[in-house]
């Protein structure tokens, strides 16, 4: 029993060094330089389609804004029902988008 155990136990060995080849670095390095790139165009898309989206609603908040402008100064040269027809049409128009 005693020969078993003892050829059981492997001796512990050193760690080994790693080599990095040149060939490596030269792979790494230009994958890192694509995924930086990579990265800054995402977040620069993302960045300019917040701004586009920005804009389109204030685009529709002024445009309902000027629209109602114009229906309150000529309140009292049109009817009482294309007064509510024209508000329906803009909150419509406001709400849709």
């Amino acid at each position: 029993m005693e020969n078993e155990t003892v050829l059981d136990i492997k001796d512990i060995k050193a760690l080994k060094t790693l080599k990095i080849k040149a060939v490596h670095i030269y792979l790494i390095i230009p994958i890192f330089i694509l995924l930086f790139i990579s990265t800054i165009s995402v977040v620069r898309t993302i960045i300019i389609l917040k701004k586009k989206q920005e804009q389109i609603e204030i685009d529709i908040k002024t445009q309902a804004l000027k629209i109602l402008n114009d229906l309150y100064e000529n309140r009292n040269n049109i009817s009482t029902k294309i007064f509510y027809y024209k508000m329906s049409e803009i909150l419509r128009t406001y709400v849709s988008k």
